[in-house]
């Protein structure tokens, strides 16, 4: 049940800075194969914590790699649809061991969330995907432009709250920031808005909260104050609980430790010349607030070149997803890290 009390936070997003880690407890591993541009992470389900499979998006395709790292990647996914130099899937989500929900950030057609079954080890192109669902402009029918979709993220089903994924996306001013789509004995439903308009804010990244809150880290857009701002949602209606300002700008990932409860943060850091290395990485977010002013605090853990996603593991281990140095040629300079340790 959704009770609107205080929120306990904390929070680590991913910086730049080459593979340093912040802190004695921590433990940042760079897993040997090169990336071209990763953007979204999801662990398989039915896994144990000795053995399970990372999945990723790169570019056009999703890949997945054992836990042991006893081999290279394989694609299971190819051919998602998307434009020349921008990546494609965003957001990756496991209904079950066999389904998975593909978010697709640019897209060309109509149909952004795609829903794959696995049925073998033989890689699925897009034109394979189970459903096609497409988010436009509301009341624009279906002739209406596709909305780029940021990430994905389930709701918690009980029996007041709907089992449902909530999508952070983006379009037009006249565009709602978030979507809901329900999910229905494995299958998807008939999208719709979630919550209020885009008040003023880009939604990227996306997790839930142990107590059931959808939380969505939102670039602030009309100038009131630098960086991201934390916004918790009541998962029944889309009512706003609470909203957090926090110094770092552009957080493209968020994950709650299963171990400590501790939420972090990727922060991939400004996309224009004011970009500087120290100011990407990994972070936790700590509850900073005083009486009656809540507020919070991001605290670097590890230096991560443009993180773009994050994922908690059975074992505890932080899975992150990075761009690497976007501005190198060859472009192929994404990776993906293992984080251990005091998380």
């Amino acid at each position: 049940m959704i009770r609107p009390a205080t929120v306990a936070l904390t929070m680590v997003a991913l910086v730049a800075a080459p593979f340093h880690a912040i802190g004695q407890d921590i433990t940042v591993t760079k897993l040997p194969f090169r990336l071209r541009h990763p953007s979204a992470i999801a662990i398989r389900p039915g896994g144990s914590p000795q053995n399970y499979e990372v999945y990723f998006s790169d570019f056009d395709y999703v890949s997945k790699v054992a836990s042991d790292g006893s081999s290279a990647p394989v694609k299971v996914i190819v051919k998602l649809p998307t434009q020349p130099d921008q990546t494609s899937g965003t957001g990756l989500h496991f209904l079950d061991r066999n389904r998975l929900v593909v978010a697709l950030h640019t897209n060309p057609s109509a149909a952004n969330v795609l829903l794959f079954e696995f049925t073998d080890d033989q890689p699925l192109s897009a034109d394979q995907a189970t459903q096609k669902l497409g988010l436009a402009e509301t009341g624009a029918g279906e002739s209406a432009p596709p909305i780029s979709v940021y990430g994905i993220a389930r709701t918690f089903a009980n029996d007041r709250v709907p089992d449902q994924l909530i999508a952070t996306t983006y379009g037009s001013d006249a565009q709602p920031g978030l979507w809901k789509v329900p999910v229905r004995a494995g299958t998807l439903d008939k999208p719709a808005a979630f919550g209020a308009a885009r008040q003023n804010a880009l939604p990227a990244a996306i997790a839930v909260s142990k107590q059931g809150y959808v939380l969505v880290a939102q670039s602030i857009e009309n100038g009131e104050t630098n960086g991201s701002r934390l916004t918790f949602y009541n998962p029944i209606g889309g009512s706003v609980v609470m909203q957090l300002n926090m110094n770092l700008e552009n957080v493209l990932g968020l994950s709650y430790s299963p171990k400590t409860g501790n939420l972090y943060a990727a922060n991939y850091g400004p996309t224009d010349s004011s970009f500087t290395p120290g100011a990407t990485g990994v972070y936790r977010i700590d509850d900073a607030s005083e009486a009656g002013k809540p507020a919070a605090r991001a605290v670097k853990i590890a230096d991560v070149l443009r993180p773009t996603a994050m994922a908690f593991a059975p074992d505890g281990g932080l899975y992150v997803t990075a761009a690497g140095n976007t501005g190198a040629r060859p472009i192929d300079n994404g990776f993906l890290v293992r984080i251990t340790g005091d998380l």
